[in-house]
């Protein structure tokens, strides 16, 4: 990159990812908060308590079951009728 003068880190898309980034964490945040006790709730009910994007949220909440021992889900027989719940 220096031998063509370009920063690197002075470019739209760090920028742009670091803004998505940032929303995203947010949104973990409120999820986790969001999360009742078995058994659960849909990725879209929660997203409708949290006015937010339901794949997105289905997105957060697939990844933080996967990563947290104390959050569950319990599948349905789609994606839209899994339940996710705080242990």
């Amino acid at each position: 990159a220096s031998l063509v003068r370009i920063n690197a880190y002075d470019q739209p898309g760090v920028e742009a990812g670091k803004k998505a980034a940032t929303e995203i964490l947010a949104l973990q945040r409120r999820v986790r908060k969001q999360l009742p006790a078995p058994p659960g709730q849909t990725a879209e009910e929660l997203a409708t308590a949290l006015q937010a994007d339901a794949e997105e949220v289905y997105h957060v909440l697939r990844h933080l079951v996967a990563n947290d021992s104390e959050l569950g889900c319990s599948r349905g027989d789609a994606p839209a009728e899994d339940k996710f719940f705080r242990m």
